[in-house]
């Protein structure tokens, strides 16, 4: 399994997923936040940062970092066992 902070590397610059314009860094969220937080629900602190990017043309959001990853960073470290705890419907 790699390493997350491997995984969740800073792409500043990096492209719109949906209209390929440059798009500018947003924010930082740790690994863990989830949905579930509201209802009480929190996983264990990780100490990564996922780094959002922001489109100023069409408002997309995203993690340039999971452009990267593979089927099995995603199984390792989000759709793995313990997933349902983050999203148990």
């Amino acid at each position: 399994m790699k390493n997350l902070n491997d995984l969740l590397f800073s792409v500043p610059n990096a492209s719109c997923l949906i209209c390929d314009t440059p798009t500018n860094p947003y924010g930082k969220v740790e690994f863990a936040k989830n949905c579930e937080e509201r209802r009480g629900t929190f996983l264990p602190y990780t100490g990564s940062m996922v780094e959002y990017n922001l489109c100023p043309n069409c408002g997309h959001v995203f993690s340039p970092a999971f452009s990267h990853w593979t089927h099995q960073d995603f199984s390792d470290h989000i759709y793995n066992h313990e997933y349902v705890i983050a999203d148990p419907e």
